[in-house]
């Protein structure tokens, strides 16, 4: 016997730049503490990179790496880290000059904000038709031949 529960998880696939698959990710994209869990993530991080600032020593720059990753995981809900980076820091620096983990957000964040988008509009539709049946109804009014029995 199993049960079978949909907890809206969908699976994306996560290539780099040359369309390389590094893995398969598990979320929740629409998942309202994700928001809350990301944006304290997201706080946390700018934080400790700042933190750490440009003359950071490797011993701190592995601690941040590790700190990061730690906070990405607990904003998704999942092990995102080990497909999002690979062996890799997430303060690895790309040809661009951008750090990895910018890369990372600025993939995730537009995905993380249609689903949400999406996950609203329809749960607004369905509010909106459930809530159909009592429109333009009268609570607590009794109707016209309820009256004239009276």
């Amino acid at each position: 016997m199993e049960i079978r529960i949909d907890r809206g998880y969908k699976s994306y696939d996560v290539t780099d730049a040359d369309g390389t698959v590094l893995g398969t990710v598990r979320l929740n994209l629409a998942d309202a503490g994700l928001m809350g869990r990301f944006e304290e993530a997201r706080r946390k991080i700018e934080a400790m990179v700042q933190d750490a600032g440009a003359d950071a020593n490797p011993d701190t720059m592995i601690a941040v790496d590790k700190a990061v990753k730690e906070q990405l995981d607990y904003a998704f809900g999942a092990e995102v880290s080990p497909v999002f980076f690979g062996g890799m820091s997430s303060l690895a620096l790309c040809e661009d000059g951008e750090l990895v983990l910018e890369k990372v957000m600025e993939a995730v964040v537009p995905i993380f904000e249609d689903a949400t988008g999406k996950a609203v509009a329809a749960s607004n539709a369905r509010k909106a038709q459930r809530l159909e049946k009592y429109r333009d109804k009268r609570v607590g009014k009794q109707s016209r031949n309820r009256r004239s029995r009276n």
